[in-house]
């Protein structure tokens, strides 16, 4: 086997074995495992030569004894002696390519120092060894026989020999205790020496197998017994020195939050106290400016956190044997000291995180009532009574309990507490409000409130006004956040003055109509003037207009010296059933009648309502539907408004009078 297939089967035997050491037991195990004897078997492996002609040593088994020495701890002296072993040699022809071979014995002694990674009184012993010695190969009596004869596979007749040669041995391996008397041992272990002629000449007939100068030969065993460990055997417990893992309030904190580290350690040994070397951040702590407790004799240590970033804490504990008195304590600690125990332990400091803050207002917008009419737009408005708002000041969550500061200022206005998260309230002036909560904790997310009334506000009417609330948070370790809400404030417009009251219109209501040359009022016009009355009762801004109409040829009517003529008859017989008094006419004031005589301008349009038809009338006075002059035949009826009150309607030049000579009584 080559030596590089035996390095990392050790790395993983040496990976396996090596021991944890939390606890040390001193025991005293005087001369036991002092002296070992190993029987061991296995096989041994060769490396085949480059030299003409090729040889090559057949693996095979082997086995033997060894004899150690421990006089040290770790380091012993040992002989080992292969008694038998078979490695047959294989020598391949240069010209034809084929093989031969003869039996041999391969046997051996070495004298190595060993040296050992763990005490002699420990069950797991991984070592390495180095050393000298003598190998012997030899032909077996049939070998020298067969090729001492002639016609053999060599091609000529040979006289054999022994091949001694000097030979170097390294190796490692692994022991193991069953008992303090018993145990199992594995070797791996490389060779090199001197490559066997076995007398094989170097010259002779052709085709025959010469041997001149081999070289090395390179070889490896694997080889594995029984052990029986020798010496006197007494057990003497001196004691425990035990050392715990380290432990840690906490591997994260906040910066200035107090951090306590402590290694628990014990011994039973007499005399023996612990001592402990505590390093932070890699420097002795003894060295450390003030903020730190514990020390060299303290199995404490503790410290402020400081500023955020990543730290560690390391001690080592040692036994402190200035205490120990008895001679043969101390004799065996000289030779045993006990080993430093090292912990360590880390921690991240994280910063204080800066609080969050939110601020909102419900509702954000305030509508103050409508000024009273007449208030001029832009005047100052008192607001104290239009309402109220909730100003919420809204944190999130933190990582561990901390003091929490509100406070709440208005640019104008007044706040009174709301929601006080059940912290402490003061009030310095009435815009400005502090809310102070005590240890909130982890995960807690206060929201605290203040009422904000506008109280002493003055806005515009018409017009609005901005509130700004500000609100802060201050941490009782300095980070601090802020935010403002806002709060508008409206007073609508005044209602406009009230609109002058609206000027009446003119009425024209349907006209009279009369027969031919006739001036009496008939019933159809009374049904209309009836109307007219009725509205005059109701409605005294209005007055009476009364415009005469003739047609055409009612001019050519004669009427005798003084008479009034045909449209001044059908005008003041109207304005006398009006205001006669006695029934069937009305009594009407006659101041509220306006006469004006048209003659047969028709300007106005007409509105004859030829109800003559459905009425009972004379026969002189009845209007025909087919009577197209009829329409001309009229007396316009107008409900104007009086003076002052509205226009009068387009087109009449009125007379400011009542008529002075109305009939008398009631026409019929």
């Amino acid at each position: 086997m080559k030596k590089t297939t035996i390095s990392p089967l050790l790395m993983c035997l040496f990976a396996f074995f090596l021991p944890a050491n939390a606890q040390q037991k001193m025991v005293d195990t005087g001369e036991v495992g002092k002296y070992e004897f190993n029987i061991f078997g296995g096989g041994t492996f060769f490396r085949k030569q480059t030299q003409s002609p090729n040889l090559k040593l057949e693996d095979g088994g082997t086995m033997g004894i060894r004899f150690t020495q421990n006089y040290w701890r770790y380091v012993g002296i040992e002989e080992a002696f292969r008694l038998h072993g078979t490695n047959n040699p294989i020598y391949t022809n240069p010209a034809t390519g084929g093989t031969s071979s003869f039996g041999a014995r391969n046997r051996g002694f070495t004298i190595a120092p060993i040296f050992h990674f763990t005490p002699r009184e420990e069950r797991f012993r991984p070592f390495l060894k180095a050393g000298l010695g003598m190998n012997w190969l030899g032909p077996t009596d049939e070998a020298r026989r067969q090729l001492s004869a002639a016609g053999n596979a060599f091609g000529q007749p040979i006289n054999l020999e022994s091949h001694k040669s000097p030979q170097f041995m390294y190796g490692a391996g692994i022991k193991y205790k069953f008992s303090e008397r018993v145990g199992f041992r594995v070797d791996a272990e490389g060779t090199v020496a001197n490559a066997p002629s076995f007398g094989i000449p170097a010259t002779g007939p052709a085709g025959s197998i010469l041997v001149g100068n081999l070289g090395k030969l390179n070889g490896s065993s694997i080889t594995g017994g029984v052990t029986v460990y020798m010496g006197a055997i007494y057990d003497v417990s001196l004691g425990d020195f035990t050392v715990g893992q380290i432990e840690a309030t906490s591997n994260s904190a906040f910066e200035g939050d107090p951090l306590n580290f402590k290694v628990p350690a014990s011994t039973t040994i007499e005399g023996v106290k612990p001592k402990w070397n505590w390093f932070y951040d890699g420097k002795p702590v003894a060295g450390l400016p003030g903020g730190v407790g514990g020390g060299t004799d303290s199995e404490t240590f503790g410290l402020k956190a400081p500023k955020p970033g990543s730290y560690e804490v390391k001690a080592i504990v040692e036994g402190d044997q200035t205490g120990v008195t008895k001679r043969r304590v101390r004799n065996f600690l000289k030779k045993n000291p006990i080993a430093a125990t090292e912990r360590k332990a880390s921690f991240v400091v994280k910063p204080w995180a800066t609080p969050t803050l939110q601020g909102s207002a419900n509702p954000p917008s305030i509508s103050a009532p409508m000024p009273p009419a007449g208030t001029s737009p832009g005047t100052p408005i008192s607001v104290a009574n239009a309402g109220t708002s909730t100003v919420t000041a809204s944190s999130a969550a933190f990582e561990r309990p901390r003091d929490l500061t509100y406070s709440f200022t208005a640019s104008e206005g007044r706040l009174t507490p709301g929601n006080t998260a059940g912290g402490t309230v003061s009030q310095p002036n009435p815009q400005s409000l502090t809310i102070s909560l005590k240890d909130v904790k982890p995960g807690d997310s206060p929201n605290v409130t203040a009422i904000y009334t506008p109280e002493g506000v003055m806005v515009p009417a018409g017009g609005s006004k901005t509130i700004d609330i500000a609100m802060k948070v201050v941490d009782s370790h300095g980070p601090e956040a802020s935010d403002t809400a806002r709060i508008t404030i409206s007073v609508p417009n005044p209602p406009p003055p009230p609109p002058p009251p609206p000027s009446l219109q003119p009425l024209q209501l349907d006209d009279l109509i009369f027969g031919y040359g006739r001036g009496r009022v008939n019933n159809c016009a009374k049904r209309v003037l009836d109307a007219a009355y009725e509205r005059l009762v109701a409605n005294g801004d209005y007055d009476l207009v009364l415009v005469g109409h003739i047609e055409e040829r009612e001019k050519r009517i004669r009427t005798r010296r003084g008479a009034k003529s045909v449209e001044q008859q059908r005008v003041l017989n109207a304005a006398a059933y009006l205001t006669a008094g006695t029934q069937p006419c009305k009594n009407l004031d006659a101041s509220r009648i306006k006469v004006m005589y048209a003659g047969t301008d028709q300007t106005n349009e007409s509105k004859a309502l030829l109800c003559v038809t459905s009425t009972t009338e004379r026969a002189s006075d009845r209007v025909r539907r087919n009577d197209d002059n009829a329409k001309h035949r009229r007396v316009e009826v107008w409900l104007v408004p009086r003076p002052g009150k509205g226009p009068m309607p387009a087109g009449l030049n009125l007379q400011d009078l009542a008529p002075a000579d109305l009939p008398k009584g009631c026409p019929q």
